[in-house]
C-alpha cells in the first residue's frame, strides 16, 4: 500500500497548495468586500485555462467464507490535462463551455504486474484496449452548459464519443462526465455571497460501482488571501454520503438468499483554492475513503465480500 495514501489530508494540501501558488496569474485583482465574497463563476466569452489533473484509486477486496480468507488489491494512477473554454455567456448569468481532455495515462498494478498506457504513446501490445478507450475520450471535446451557480445543467458529446469507440461499454456515462466537469473551473453550487468563516450546503448524485451514491457537503469559506495581486478563496468541504444499490446488485440465482449490501463507512472531504479575479479553481485536493460489505448466506457459512476504496485526486491550473 503506497504510503502516501497515508499521509494526513493536511499535510497532503501543504504540498499541493505550494504547487497551485506557482500557477497563480499576476493579473489585476478585481477586489472583494471580506464580508461579502463572491465564488460564483465569473464567465468572459472566449475564456480558456488548462489543467493538469491526478487521481489514485486503490481498492482492497477481502473475501471471507467460513475459515477461508483471501484478498486482492488493485492499484489504478491517471493522470492527464484538460482545457475548459468558454463558449458562449446565456442571458441567465451561465454559460456555454467546452471540456476537451488534451492527453490522459491510466496505470494499473495488480498481482504484482503493471501495465500502462498513454494517449501520448503507441498502443503496448497487452493494453490496445484500454489505450483505444482513453484515446477516442481525448478526441472527443465535450459540451457542457453551466447555471449561474456553477451546477452542470447539461454535458452533451458521450454518445458521439460511443460510437466512436469499439469498446462504447468501457467509455464513462455522462453523468461521470458530468462530474468530472463539477470538479474542473468553477465552483459547482456556489452560494450567495458570504463572509469568511460561513458555511453553506449543497447536495449531489453520481454515479457508484454498486448504483449512485448521494453526497451532502458541508462547505466553509476559510480564507481570503491576496497573492501577486489575485484574490485567494481557500473553501473547505466534508460530505455524509448515501449509497443506491441498484437492485440488479443484489440479485442472486433462484432458491438461493439475496445478497445484502451496505456502506458502513465513507468519508469525503476537498479543499479549493479560488481565483476570485477570475471566479474559478486554482487548485483543488479531495479524498474519499469507503467502505463496502456484501453478504450471503450459505449452507457452508456467511460469504463476505468487504470492499474498501480509497481515491486521492489532484487538480492545479496550469494556463493561464
Amino acid at each position: 500500500m503506497p504510503t502516501r495514501l497515508r499521509t494526513s489530508f493536511a499535510c497532503r494540501f501543504l504540498g499541493w497548495a505550494a504547487a497551485c501558488l506557482l500557477t497563480v496569474a499576476a493579473s489585476p485583482a478585481r477586489g472583494q468586500d471580506q464580508d461579502s465574497i463572491d465564488l460564483a463563476p465569473r464567465w468572459v466569452e472566449g475564456q480558456t485555462s488548462r489543467f493538469a489533473f491526478t487521481t489514485q484509486l486503490e481498492k482492497r477486496v477481502e473475501i471471507t467464507l467460513g475459515d477461508n480468507q483471501r484478498e486482492h488489491t488493485v492499484v489504478t494512477d491517471i493522470e492527464g490535462e484538460a482545457t475548459w473554454k468558454v463558449q458562449r455567456v446565456t442571458a441567465d448569468g451561465g454559460a456555454r463551455c467546452v471540456m476537451t481532455l488534451d492527453w490522459m495515462g491510466v496505470v494499473t498494478q495488480a498481482n504484482g504486474k503493471e501495465t500502462g498506457v498513454d494517449t501520448r504513446k503507441s498502443a503496448p501490445s497487452d493494453s490496445k484496449v484500454m489505450h483505444g478507450v482513453i484515446s477516442t475520450m481525448v478526441a472527443h471535446p465535450l459540451d457542457v452548459v453551466v447555471g449561474p451557480d456553477g451546477r452542470v445543467t447539461q454535458l452533451k458529446g458521450v454518445k458521439a464519443m460511443k460510437a466512436k469507440s469499439d469498446r462504447p461499454d468501457l467509455i464513462p456515462d455522462v453523468l461521470d462526465f458530468e462530474e468530472t466537469a463539477s470538479g474542473m473551473a468553477q465552483f459547482a453550487a456556489a452560494p450567495p455571497p458570504l463572509a469568511v468563516g460561513e458555511s453553506w450546503v449543497a447536495s449531489f448524485r453520481w454515479n457508484h460501482d454498486l448504483g449512485h451514491v448521494d453526497e451532502d457537503w458541508r462547505y466553509r469559506l476559510e480564507s481570503v488571501e491576496d497573492v501577486a495581486g489575485v484574490q485567494l478563496a481557500t473553501v473547505t468541504g466534508t460530505a455524509k454520503s448515501r449509497l443506491d444499490v441498484d437492485p440488479e446488485q443484489t440479485q442472486t440465482p433462484e432458491g438461493t438468499p439475496p445478497l445484502r449490501i451496505r456502506l458502513e463507512d465513507r468519508q469525503a472531504q476537498t479543499r479549493v483554492l479560488m481565483d476570485l479575479s477570475r471566479g474559478e479553481a486554482v487548485g483543488r485536493y479531495s479524498l474519499v475513503d469507503e467502505r463496502v460489505v456484501a453478504e450471503l448466506k450459505l449452507p457452508q457459512g456467511v460469504f463476505r465480500r468487504v470492499m474498501n476504496e480509497t481515491a486521492t485526486s489532484e487538480l492545479i491550473r496550469v494556463a493561464p
